[in-house]
């Protein structure tokens, strides 16, 4: 708590999503198996967000982390199998932009308050047939926006 966001940000946020319910649903499936076998029976209108491991430093983040083979994996079958719109957010690492080279993209730089502040980059990737927003309420992501003409294919 108090990591990454205010407490009170967090409030907000949690209550944002929670006016919303109707809309969500919360699946715990693997993540080639939901893509495959659950998403294609999902509503025409349906938009997925798919946040992986991270890349960098994942062994110490997360119980259950990737190798190298399985970000390379996911990615292909996020793009070759997923019939939805949709985006990835990912840390902006070489190997995950050549994951997605083909795909419309934007870098955004971002601090980590963990264990110690750093600084970092995060890319946020595209289906081809989704709609990329023009502002952000998040100040380091709407910094990004205005230059993703520049960066998008990148």
């Amino acid at each position: 708590m108090d990591a990454r966001f205010s407490r009170n940000d967090l409030i907000r946020r949690i209550e944002a999503i929670a006016s919303k319910k109707q809309f969500i649903s919360l699946y715990n499936r693997d993540a080639e198996n939901f893509i495959v076998e659950v998403i294609p029976q999902l509503p025409v209108n349906t938009f997925v967000y798919c946040d992986p491991p991270y890349f960098k430093k994942s062994n110490r983040l997360y119980l259950n982390h990737y190798k190298e083979s399985d970000h390379s994996r996911i990615a292909k079958t996020i793009q070759d199998n997923l019939s939805k719109r949709w985006i990835v957010s990912y840390d902006g690492a070489p190997q995950i932009l050549e994951c997605y080279k083909d795909r419309r993209k934007f870098l955004y730089n971002l601090q980590y308050n963990a264990s110690r502040v750093y600084k970092g980059q995060e890319v946020f990737i595209f289906s081809d047939d989704a709609v990329i927003p023009t502002q952000s309420i998040l100040p380091h992501v709407n910094e990004a926006l205005p230059t993703k003409a520049l960066n998008l294919f990148a």
